[in-house]
């Protein structure tokens, strides 16, 4: 399996620290919807399925949706969150860069905050590409620094607590650790 950053010991407090507000899922789940207008046959996908934030709320709606993800933990939750709901949402421990699915499969594939984790996200990239219809849908978010429900002081603090980060190594020589891909790396590959 290729080097992923793994969310196994978090995934007990994962949605605590990194869910949604109350109504943001549905805004959320309207959004993807209205902008992809699915059929009762659109399968969706999802690299880093982890908790199902994403992928319950429309999975409960009732369309397909397959995630994959290198958290065992993390899909357990996922697991707990559907328990007596009736769905069509299948979630995978994998790879991201081998997926088990055939060639041109899925009509939306979704990649949220998910590329910086995946060092061979390059990879991850491309197997997407190979599993997505044609003519399908790739929704891609990076993510931010900065967190819409923390306040301006909290943001600017995490910025000054990053950059003094990266001040400190750089003083000994030693680089600010980096794993997989920025936004920027990430949308010029899908650019090109």
């Amino acid at each position: 399996m290729t080097s992923t950053i793994s969310f196994d010991r978090v995934s007990d407090i994962y949605d605590a620290t990194r869910g949604f507000p109350p109504g943001v899922s549905e805004q959320v789940t309207d959004f993807i919807l209205n902008l992809v207008s699915p059929t009762a046959e659109t399968k969706f996908y999802e690299t880093g399925i982890g908790t199902g934030r994403i992928a319950v709320p429309i999975a409960r709606r009732g369309y397909s949706y397959t995630g994959v993800d290198v958290s065992e933990k993390m899909l357990a939750e996922l697991h707990q969150k559907l328990e007596g709901v009736s769905h069509r949402l299948t979630a995978i421990k994998g790879d991201a860069t081998a997926l088990p699915f055939d060639d041109n499969f899925f009509d939306v594939a979704l990649t949220v905050h998910v590329f910086h984790l995946i060092s061979a996200w390059k990879q991850a990239l491309a197997e997407i590409r190979r599993v997505l219809k044609p003519d399908g849908i790739l929704l891609y978010t990076h993510g931010q620094a900065t967190s819409v429900s923390a306040d301006e002081d909290v943001n600017s603090q995490r910025w000054e607590f990053t950059e003094r980060w990266r001040a400190i190594l750089d003083g000994y020589n030693q680089p600010l650790p980096r794993y997989g891909a920025t936004e920027e790396e990430v949308l010029t590959e899908l650019q090109a």
